[in-house]
């Protein structure tokens, strides 16, 4: 029998001014349906890693940057980092860091395989790694009700931490993708 506990976690959620504003003012995160997000279609933030979420409002920025042209309105791109916290039951998380969250990955996708399932979001019947994970975990999540998925990712950025990864030690980053808004405790929020 699996015991039942909480878990909190300390999220940093990095974005641009104009977005910020209107989570903020609404207390909801707007989702993108993507067919490659990294564990599905949720609300990403990083897991006590304002770091990781500074990186990731630059990002955001480059991309409102790029597509300014196509908006009507002025858009204020100043990088924002949101800082809260996320409350849940151990149930209703998918860790794939651990070998149960992994098992049940695993033996989800089995069963699709043996019913011969087709990724139906990849244009050419030949999904990405990350458009398989996305879809995998979207269904996964659903038939099983999750309100959260985690996960810690290897960082193509190597490069900035050379002096420790001779010693086994790589730049990561742990994720928290949040299905179930109501996991957030947005009294806890702070722009950072």
């Amino acid at each position: 029998m699996k015991m039942d506990y909480n878990i909190s976690f300390n999220c940093f959620h990095g974005t641009i001014k104009h977005f910020s504003d209107e989570i903020i003012k609404s207390r909801k995160f707007t989702i993108k349906k993507r067919n490659d997000h990294w564990l599905g279609s949720g609300v990403y933030f990083f897991i006590n890693d304002k770091s990781k979420a500074e990186w990731w409002a630059k990002e955001t920025r480059k991309l409102a940057k790029r597509n300014i042209g196509t908006s009507k309105s002025p858009v204020d791109t100043t990088r924002k980092i949101l800082y809260l916290e996320a409350n849940l039951n151990n149930r209703d998380l998918l860790d794939l860091d651990t070998e149960d969250g992994q098992r049940k990955f695993s033996e989800f996708n089995s069963h699709l395989e043996r019913h011969n399932f087709k990724f139906i979001r990849s244009t050419d019947d030949s999904a990405t790694e990350h458009q398989a994970r996305c879809e995998i975990l979207d269904l996964l999540v659903e038939v099983e009700s999750y309100k959260a998925c985690s996960y810690t990712f290897e960082s193509d950025r190597d490069e900035l931490y050379k002096g420790t990864k001779k010693y086994g030690i790589l730049n990561k980053g742990k994720q928290l993708s949040v299905y179930d808004q109501t996991i957030i405790d947005f009294d806890t929020l702070k722009v950072l």
